[in-house]
């Protein structure tokens, strides 16, 4: 269920972000794209909607996982899509105020207006292309320095 991958610099505590994803290629792809970013982080990845799930709502041993800073979670993913795990997060008194990135190729309206629905943070798009990898990496630095800043 669990690949941790760490990029520390010692310069603070890391970022703790939970990466929902089931597409391996999309996982390496992230994982590049967060490693450009230049920030300490901790990546914990979940396959499916359900070990999201399990993630999040401590169902895992106690203190065995961190709470992470950032959700980075992909529309369509097995078990749970990730707009009913946005759901589940939005409903929790303990998960409301986690900072969730939709990070999905869907430019599907729909999907977009559920995302809105339960109070996503940000829908980005999944880059195709160099140019939009690039603007990703851009994105996710601005949040980054956003939310270290508060």
């Amino acid at each position: 269920m669990k690949l941790s991958i760490s990029t520390e610099d010692g310069a603070g505590k890391p970022f703790q972000i939970l990466l929902v994803e089931d597409n391996e290629g999309d996982v390496l792809l992230a994982h590049d794209a967060l490693e450009e970013c230049g920030f300490p982080m901790e990546i914990t990845v979940a396959r499916n909607g359900e070990e999201a799930n399990d993630f999040l709502f401590n169902q895992l041993p106690e203190g065995s996982v961190p709470r992470p800073d950032i959700v980075l979670m992909d529309v369509n993913i097995p078990i749970y899509n990730g707009h009913e795990v946005l759901r589940r997060i939005r409903e929790n008194s303990l998960t409301k105020d986690l900072y969730v990135i939709m990070l999905t190729t869907s430019d599907n309206e729909v999907d977009r207006l559920q995302a809105k629905k339960y109070c996503t943070n940000k829908y980005l798009k999944k880059p195709v292309d160099l140019q939009e990898h690039y603007q990703l990496v851009s994105d996710l630095i601005e949040i980054f320095k956003s939310l270290r800043d508060n």
